[in-house]
């Protein structure tokens, strides 16, 4: 603000504002293209801009000193400074920092405002979270001032949500108080949201008609069954209580309804089992029987919530003993009879734990349903039959399953996880293929991962990642002086490999880190290329952290 070596005035609002043309230019494309351009303001020592004043004034201060003080501003101007920010081409992890900032300090009196400004400027992300808090504080909402002040469009969108769970008579109360406030609004549009099926006869006698919403005949209708004025679809509940509970446990009322030794599944036992029980599955080859009643075995695992629950992550574990890996898609259905295809990942090795993210949906039945599985090499011929079932190699095999609401929800790609932190540890289930087994997977250099010439390291990662980066450490304490040409592809499928990393033509030892191409992927293959010497790996990580891991002793 000081116009001491100022080359250009700003006026913003009828204030003069006084800054740098070469400071502006170098923090932003915006202002690099407007002063070094064609555009007039090039040569004019006068720039008259149509922004708020507020607003572009702790957008300047940021351009100048890299700080921006939120605590000091009011919601609307911090969506004035996020509108800015996008409009002079900022960092996305700045505007990231004001939506997280603005998410985190919604509150009844602000949302409803928050919401329209969200609308006003296109920011879907800020929509969406304004949306998750009024479903969250649905009862509290309904006799506020927020929802009396939404446009009717804002409270159509918001009254037509599963997640938005409240006794339809509350919601029907809450509309014709929103309609007396509003009296020039559009209230059949608002009315049409209420799912008149979901009222009781003694409310549409004696709230609903003394209201003159509706006429004799229409009231008639809806009492008879015929719902011809809403869709019937219920509520689903989402209390701030139940945010991040499993919903998938028997005290909630979910159970077991496919699937052989039904009870493991939800028993919250994730280590204590062995290969004949504390486990659920089904055999994947079709046809196999009991051997007691000759019935089918499951061709499936379904687990009946108990109730339509409002979720958007599903985890379970994967029989992960041995190396083996699995097949599989995952069907939703509210009603048992019509599913839905969440995942389909019957074309991919899965292992361990399965993270499965998806936008939050009404769900009251998940059915599993393994479509390959990998054998052991050694045989079992012990397990193949106790006194009740046949157990099979080829089976799909679960240790536990969650379904949640959660709002810790990662950055997803095309329905796969974009990792913020590595995936590559054996906690997450990652396995390596080749000399020293998983040892490049913990940071010692007294361990680690090789090959000798003509093979190369296989990483598999548990489930599919969307990753553009990496880091490892070649050679160890014992050899520092080799170095490695190699390359590194990945792969969905250890069948079409693409490449990210080629240094087939350097020659490389200590701490490497790549950026690629960014990619679905499930493995991850390293081939060294020098015939003379073996590949040695002592740590890799992908994505790669921020910081460098610290190694438990020097490299020397």
């Amino acid at each position: 603000m000081n116009d001491e070596h100022a080359d250009v005035t700003f006026v913003v609002e009828n204030q003069k504002i006084p800054a740098h043309k070469t400071i502006l230019s170098l923090r932003s494309s915006y202002f690099r293209s407007l002063f070094g351009g064609a555009f007039a303001e090039s040569a004019q020592a006068e720039v008259e801009l149509e922004v708020p004043v507020d607003a572009f004034k702790a957008i300047l201060k940021y351009m100048y000193t890299g700080c921006l003080s939120l605590a000091a501003l009011e919601s609307h101007q911090i969506i004035e400074v996020y509108d800015l920010a996008e409009q002079y081409d900022f960092s996305a992890s700045m505007k990231k920092i004001i939506l997280d900032y603005l998410t985190a300090n919604l509150t009844l009196d602000n949302c409803g405002s928050m919401l329209n400004a969200a609308h006003l400027y296109s920011i879907k992300d800020l929509q969406t979270a304004c949306m998750k808090f009024m479903d969250c504080h649905s009862m509290e909402l309904l006799d506020h001032d927020s929802l009396k002040a939404l446009p009717v469009d804002s409270l159509c969108t918001l009254l037509k949500r599963d997640s938005f769970y409240a006794p339809e008579i509350e919601i029907f109360k809450a509309v014709c108080n929103w309609s007396t406030h509003n009296p020039g609004a559009d209230v059949k549009a608002a009315l049409s949201t209420v799912r008149w099926s979901e009222l009781s006869a003694n409310d549409l006698l004696n709230v609903v008609f003394p209201s003159s919403v509706l006429d004799r005949m229409q009231l008639l209708n809806l009492m008879e069954g015929c719902n011809k004025l809403s869709n019937a679809n219920s509520r689903v509940s989402c209390s701030k209580s139940e945010i991040e509970e499993n919903f998938a446990t028997p005290e909630l009322g979910a159970k077991t309804i496919s699937g052989e030794n039904p009870s493991a599944l939800l028993s919250g036992n994730f280590t204590d089992f062995d290969w004949k029980t504390g486990y659920t599955y089904h055999p994947i080859t079709r046809g196999i029987i009991n051997k007691i009643t000759e019935a089918p075995l499951s061709s499936c695992i379904t687990v009946d919530l108990g109730k339509i629950r409002f979720i958007n992550n599903i985890k379970f574990l994967l029989m992960d003993e041995d190396s083996r890996s699995y097949s599989y898609y995952v069907d939703v259905s509210v009603d048992g009879k019509e599913y839905t295809r969440l995942f389909d990942y019957s074309e991919h090795y899965n292992r361990s734990w399965q993270d499965l993210y998806f936008n939050s949906r009404p769900v009251r039945f998940i059915k599993l349903v393994g479509t390959w599985a990998t054998g052991l090499e050694e045989s079992r011929t012990d397990c193949s039959y106790d006194d009740k079932y046949y157990i099979s190699y080829d089976s799909f095999d679960i240790l536990g399953l969650r379904a949640v609401y959660t709002t810790n929800y990662p950055d997803l790609v095309d329905g796969v996880i974009k990792p913020a932190k590595n995936v590559a540890k054996v906690e997450c289930g990652a396995l390596v293929e080749g000399g020293g087994g998983t040892n490049m997977l913990n940071l010692n250099l007294d361990e680690f991962t090789c090959h000798e010439k003509n093979r190369y390291i296989l990483l598999q990662l548990n489930q599919p990642y969307h990753i553009g980066s990496l880091r490892m450490l070649l050679g160890n304490s014992m050899n520092h002086s080799n170095k490695y040409s190699f390359l590194i592809e990945t792969s969905m499928n250890k069948g079409t490999w693409t490449m990210a990393v080629d240094k087939r033509n350097e020659y490389l030892t200590g701490w490497q880190e790549f950026d690629f191409a960014p990619r679905s992927a499930i493995f991850i293959k390293i081939t060294g290329t020098q015939s003379d010497i073996n590949f040695i790996c002592t740590y890799f990580e992908c994505p790669r952290n921020p910081q460098k891991p610290k190694l438990e002793r020097p490299l020397q």
